[in-house]
């Protein structure tokens, strides 16, 4: 805090934590709230020192509290030289207030000292105060007999509060339920139809930790009974990020690894009527995501195989608002081909010394391992794909390659070292025990094999297609 003796040194220009000191030509103001956007807790303390005697009464009419909602009435007392303002009515959790001194300011003994202080606070919190994000329908669209009320909020509300300061005219028995900031508000049977319908939400609607609503929301709906069945809009792969979703492929085959399904309608549905309506074949774990009362996404969790063919079904169980059914089973199939699979584009391999041998990627006669190459019988494989491995799914890719003896047979190497290189798209693996000698006339003949199948799958969705495998023979 700001030590009082250096008020006498009339240089001083300081801010330091708790206290903001205002130079003004011979009278120096300290405030707190002291900087702007200082949050204020109970007790509150409001309160401006002068370095210097001033005439008090005058003082304290140039000095004001406010808020969106005009100025802020205040029991005012003095301590020497130190204002201190006591709100008579409890301030407003979340709402930005402003001490304000402005005009001339009388001392005791010297001129008037011109001043315009101007210092921003909350009470209790500066979180923002809720708002509203959505309504659906928008103001003046016409809905259906059935259709809910959906208004969106930027945080939860308290329901009881809501309930107090919602009104709907014509007035009409309506349900309330929430999930988070989201008010469903429907009809106890159906809405009147071809009724115009005015909603309103007050400003003192308070947020689950009673922060008043920003200000009062205003709307309107027209009823019309809808005879019509639903139609799908659209249905395309997307990313979804709690956005309005956006079409990432022309159709489904485009889809990658992890990206979810986008369902669109031109009107509003049953929720409840889309998950039970709602199939992909083979079946996939994963959330039906309601976006809005005409959208829906799915979600996969592990991500799409791109050898699986799949089939996506909407049946006639999908209802609208009115409980008219789709009128025909919705079918799509689709492999999603866009995802690339792993191809290898090269094995190389080395004993001692290069340069490395290049082995074909098929099933051929035994490659020739030179023993001269052998060192304490160990020989190391370079795998090169064409796609890069991130860390997390390198292992995978290391698990699927395996190495037997398979003439005369015995012990098979053992992998005693594997390293990764080119930023993740070339294996390296360092077996030992390699047999260089003949046995019974006939060379050495080992296998090396990497399986094909979503365990060698990298973080794009790719894996190898199809099993390799690639002899090798020892002999001197």
């Amino acid at each position: 805090m700001c030590r009082s003796n250096k008020w006498l040194i009339p240089t001083l220009i300081l801010c330091v934590v708790g206290c903001r000191l205002i130079d003004l030509g011979g009278l120096f103001i300290q405030t707190v709230p002291s900087v702007p956007g200082e949050i204020l807790t109970d007790p509150v303390s409001i309160s401006l020192s002068f370095s210097r005697a001033v005439v008090e009464e005058e003082v304290e009419d140039l000095v004001v509290i406010s808020n969106f909602a005009g100025v802020v009435s205040v029991d005012s007392s003095w301590d020497e030289n130190t204002l201190t303002l006591i709100p008579v009515e409890e301030l407003l959790q979340g709402t930005r207030y402003y001490l304000e001194l402005k005009g001339l300011v009388p001392l005791q003994a010297g001129p008037n000292i011109q001043t315009n202080i101007l210092v921003s606070f909350y009470y209790g919190t500066d979180q923002a105060k809720p708002y509203l994000v959505s309504s659906d329908p928008v103001q003046g669209e016409t809905i259906g007999v059935l259709t809910p009320l959906m208004l969106t909020f930027s945080q939860s509300l308290d329901p009881l509060s809501f309930r107090e300061n919602f009104s709907l005219l014509p007035s009409t028995s309506f349900e309330i339920t929430w999930s988070a900031g989201l008010a469903a508000i429907s009809p106890e049977e159906k809405w009147e139809n071809l009724t115009h319908y005015t909603w309103s939400l007050d400003s003192k609607t308070e947020s689950s930790t009673e922060l008043p609503l920003a200000k009062t929301y205003r709307g309107s709906f027209l009823v019309q009974e809808d005879t019509l069945p639903p139609l799908i809009d659209c249905v395309f792969p997307t990313t979804y990020t709690g956005a309005e979703p956006v079409p990432l492929g022309t159709s489904l085959p485009d889809i990658l690894y992890s990206e979810a399904i986008a369902v669109i309608f031109n009107e509003a549905v049953n929720e409840e009527s889309m998950r039970s309506a709602f199939e992909i074949a083979p079946a996939l774990s994963g959330t039906l995501i309601r976006h809005d009362n005409r959208s829906f996404v799915f979600q996969p969790e592990q991500g799409w195989d791109f050898l699986e063919d799949y089939t996506l079904s909407i049946s006639t169980a999908l209802t609208d608002m009115s409980g008219n059914p789709l009128q025909a089973d919705y079918i799509e199939f689709f492999q999603p081909a866009a995802i690339p699979a792993v191809a290898i584009t090269e094995i190389s391999g080395q004993g001692a010394a290069p340069p490395p041998g290049v082995f074909g990627l098929a099933d051929l006669p035994p490659q020739a391992i030179d023993v001269d190459e052998l060192q304490n019988f160990r020989y190391t494989f370079s795998i090169l794909f064409d796609q890069v491995y991130a860390d997390s799914f390198r292992a995978s890719v290391e698990d699927a390659v395996g190495l037997e003896y398979i003439m005369p047979g015995g012990t098979a190497p053992i992998l005693v070292r594997r390293t990764w290189w080119g930023g993740g798209n070339q294996l390296s693996l360092e077996y030992e025990g390699f047999d260089p000698g003949l046995v019974a006339g006939q060379p050495s003949i080992y296998r090396l094999t990497i399986s094909a199948g979503p365990g060698s799958r990298n973080q794009n969705g790719g894996y190898l297609a199809e099993d390799l495998s690639l002899y090798l023979g020892c002999a001197p």
